[in-house]
């Protein structure tokens, strides 16, 4: 952190904290989103839970874990965004601790070699947590300008993130493909790129 960082910091914390109202205004729009992106995929999706009957539980509830940490990691990165002096850095960093678990998994599945992979639904997978991302992304952005952080690369990272991590959790459901390399592939993949464009168009997307 530089000096212009800390001064950045100092200046901003003397200012006032979210209200109430906008604490409501930031939640908002990303629970719509949530919504949104679960009506979409069962609305054009029919294969919901079809991995349980073939697999059982675990396979499911294994991305769950993993989209669900993305997801709420981002949120509380992105809501720290918004309060100077809170350690974003820390909580982004922890969000994105799953991911060398899973990269360690895939090395393994590759080295003894992956029958059948990608799979027959690697396309829709990419589809759906790309486009619904998009959507995730855009309501983190909306709601992310609503308390003005400081920090908007961190902030913009942190959108994309959220907005990946939302879609993969919705389409875990409908998600027939099991293993860790298809995860590391065909969701962290549309996930980092989102993010990555976060980090990229954060100080246009969120100047004020």
């Amino acid at each position: 952190m530089n000096q212009t960082d800390i001064l950045i910091d100092q200046l901003a914390s003397r200012g006032a904290r979210p209200s109430g109202h906008k604490r409501f205004a930031f939640a908002l729009p990303l629970a719509a989103a949530a919504v949104a992106s679960v009506v979409v995929l069962a609305f054009l999706l029919d294969t919901a839970f079809a991995s349980v009957a073939a697999n059982g539980w675990l396979p499911l509830l294994s991305k769950w874990v993993f989209t669900f940490t993305i997801t709420a990691g981002a949120l509380a990165a992105l809501y720290a965004l918004a309060h100077p002096g809170r350690r974003s850095s820390v909580l982004l960093l922890t969000t994105l601790a799953p991911l060398a678990a899973i990269c360690g998994l895939a090395m393994l599945e590759f080295t003894d070699g992956i029958r059948g992979f990608p799979g027959a639904t690697w396309q829709q997978c990419l589809l759906a947590i790309g486009t619904l991302g998009t959507l995730g992304m855009a309501s983190a952005i909306y709601a992310a300008r609503l308390l003005a952080p400081v920090r908007l690369r961190r902030a913009g990272f942190a959108a994309g993130l959220f907005g990946g991590g939302l879609a993969a959790s919705a389409y875990a459901p409908f998600c027939t493909e099991p293993g860790a390399a298809y995860l590391l592939v065909f969701y962290c993949g549309p996930i980092m790129a989102l993010a990555a464009f976060g980090w990229l168009a954060g100080p246009k997307l969120l100047r004020w």
